[in-house]
């Protein structure tokens, strides 16, 4: 009976444990979830705190090569050094970089660039992004301003007639001598320790990024550490160093040269066809008012002019010959004076003329050289001037105002090869009757032309030469360019059409 008893006991406790167990479960289960999430929340808010707290003092990554001691020479010299190039605001806005010319590539070059890597990923984010672009090409033509000036400091004959010797020199040396020798046994070649790996170039990189923006940058910006560290490496890890590999690949300098030398090539094919350019007449027409390169309807007009001119001077022969311009035969040879005296001239000449007359005007209409307006001033002076009656012999200024007559002056300049002097004159004369705001491409070209230029005749003095070369750096006007003028037009009379 008692052992019964016992048994019903252990049951009913059993029961009642597992009553109790099924009435604090959910409970239990609750509890544990709750400490779960709330555990959860509290890393997750830890988290975010302590990013905050780094973000306000950022530690800016740290040059492992960086030197424990400062040499506070160089520091106290660099010191003085960059506040010789300090530029209040607004001084480089109306002053020349190089020339107009090459300034106006820059600026270019500049806007593409902030098209490309600036508004392509700032657009989204403002509401007007052209604006902050603007702002931004000051500082960047202050620092090429800076950049110019430190480069003027260099001394070009040292540079170029001893440092780049000796570093060709040396570097020629240990490629010599990292060869197989007879022993078999291979010298390697010695590097610079810096290149030795990636990681040690990158930070030699990163040496020379900071010293390249704390001398160039403006002082707003150069102490500003988080940007310099941004800029640091920006252009250490995806500007310099993909160039410095990229041309220190054998395979694409080599791919780059005969890629050029192709293109030469092709070029010089294309100028060999000069009587190549359409099958007829009509379809040349036709290719010049289609044409947009402005190099090739100069060289089209170039050419037009010489068959022009050789025509000319072939119907002249003709008529001395007694033989009617406008008589076709058949030609005994196949060179071109032969061809050319078999023609119709009179209607090949006036074919030339219609093609060069759309060469200009084509030219004109796509933004080049303005020869149409030259040729109506020409045209003018020639009716005012060549059909002076009772005049045999032409004064100097008759001939120069008259291209027909200057045309045959060159002629005459050429057999003793002098006819530079003649085209300086006209030149400045083109430049003349031009807008201004082509005066300085004239001028740079001239003096590319006949200044510099070792095979021209053109000899000016000193004080004209000064002031040339002050209208090129945007200094002076062109008052120069005709004094030079006046000096060539007194040589000519003086010494090769004393009338």
């Amino acid at each position: 009976m008692e052992k019964w008893m016992s048994v019903t006991l252990q049951i009913a406790g059993m029961c009642l444990v597992a009553h109790l167990f099924g009435y604090f479960l959910p409970t239990i289960t609750f509890i544990y979830y709750s400490c779960y999430i709330s555990f959860k929340v509290v890393l997750f808010l830890c988290a975010v705190i302590f990013g905050l707290l780094l973000s306000l003092k950022p530690e800016p990554y740290i040059i492992k090569t960086y030197r424990t001691e400062i040499n506070q020479n160089i520091v106290s010299r660099t010191k003085e050094r960059l506040s010789d190039l300090k530029y209040l605001p607004g001084k480089v806005k109306n002053t020349p970089l190089v020339s107009r010319n090459v300034d106006d590539v820059i600026e270019e070059l500049i806007s593409l660039l902030l098209r490309d890597y600036v508004s392509s990923w700032y657009s989204p984010l403002v509401k007007h992004p052209s604006l902050f672009c603007k702002h931004l090409k000051d500082p960047i033509r202050q620092m090429l301003f800076t950049f110019r000036d430190r480069c003027r400091k260099i001394d070009d004959v040292e540079l170029f007639t001893n440092d780049f010797v000796v570093i060709m020199t040396e570097h020629l040396q240990h490629i010599r001598c990292a060869v197989i020798n007879p022993a078999e046994k291979i010298q390697p070649y010695k590097v610079y320790k810096f290149l030795s790996d990636t990681d040690s170039e990158l930070d030699h990189l990163r040496h020379l990024c900071e010293f390249l923006f704390a001398t160039i940058l403006p002082p707003e910006y150069s102490r500003n550490q988080q940007l310099r560290c941004l800029l640091r490496e920006v252009f250490t890890v995806l500007v310099f160093y993909p160039v410095i590999d990229k041309l220190c690949d054998p395979d694409f300098i080599n791919v780059r040269l005969v890629s050029y030398l192709k293109q030469l090539q092709l070029q010089a094919e294309k100028h060999r066809r000069t009587y190549e350019y359409a099958a007829t007449y009509e379809d040349f027409i036709k290719m010049i008012q289609e044409c947009n390169d402005v190099e090739d309807l100069q060289r089209m007009r170039y050419y037009i002019a010489t068959e022009i001119m050789q025509s000319t001077t072939m119907s002249n022969l003709k008529r001395l010959k007694g033989i009617d311009a406008n008589k076709e035969f058949v030609p005994q040879k196949t060179n071109k004076g032969d061809l050319l005296q078999a023609r119709n001239l009179n209607r090949y000449l006036n074919q030339l003329h219609f093609a060069r007359a759309q060469c200009e005007k084509r030219l004109k209409a796509i933004g080049g050289p303005d020869y149409v307006s030259s040729s109506k001033v020409a045209s003018e002076n020639l009716s005012k001037n060549i059909f002076m009656p009772g005049q045999k012999v032409l004064s100097m200024s008759v001939i120069m105002q008259s291209s027909f007559c200057r045309r045959y002056f060159s002629k005459f300049l050429q057999k003793d090869e002098v006819h530079s002097l003649l085209g300086f004159w006209e030149a400045v004369e083109d430049m003349k009757s031009s807008d201004k705001e082509h005066w300085h491409k004239l001028g740079n070209d001239i003096v590319q032309m006949y200044i510099h230029n070792p095979s021209s005749s053109v000899r000016l003095n000193k004080n004209t030469l000064k002031g040339i070369e002050e209208f090129i750096m945007a200094n002076k006007g062109p008052e120069a360019f005709f004094q030079g003028q006046e000096e060539v037009y007194k040589s000519l009379e003086s010494n090769y059409y004393a009338s």
